[in-house]
């Protein structure tokens, strides 16, 4: 798959820099190491699954740039990558930059704060450059 810039033409090369081994089961809050540091990289684009049985899919692009800012601390969220199919059921997975080879993934938590690991599975984790 290709991305283009707009306004500047060009394309993005992509790298996945982790695969989920087990994309069927429920995924528990861990850091997952990147075969390659994100400094090499435009931008972080994770790919998950709604749920291992659905197969519905979903990703999710950030700048690596602000990334690297987003660390498990009080004071910063992170980003979220989830999914929705109703108010009452969105699920989100908090992520945060440990260090230039390794990110955390969270728990799968709804809005009401219930924990469903279940949910928003992530399957890839992408480089893109361009």
């Amino acid at each position: 798959m290709a991305f283009y810039r707009t306004g500047g033409g060009g394309s993005a090369t992509e790298t996945v820099l982790w695969t989920n081994g087990s994309p069927t089961a429920q995924f528990a809050p861990q850091d997952v190491t990147l075969s390659d540091d994100i400094d090499n990289y435009d931008f972080l684009k994770i790919e998950f699954i709604s749920t291992a049985s659905t197969g519905v899919n979903g990703s999710v692009l950030v700048p690596v740039s602000d990334f690297k800012s987003m660390t498990n601390t009080a004071s910063t969220t992170g980003f979220g990558f989830g999914l929705s199919s109703g108010v009452d059921t969105f699920i989100s997975r908090k992520t945060t930059y440990v260090n230039d080879t390794k990110i955390h993934i969270g728990a799968a938590t709804s809005y009401t704060g219930n924990t469903n690991n279940a949910r928003a599975i992530p399957l890839q984790i992408i480089g893109l450059k361009f």
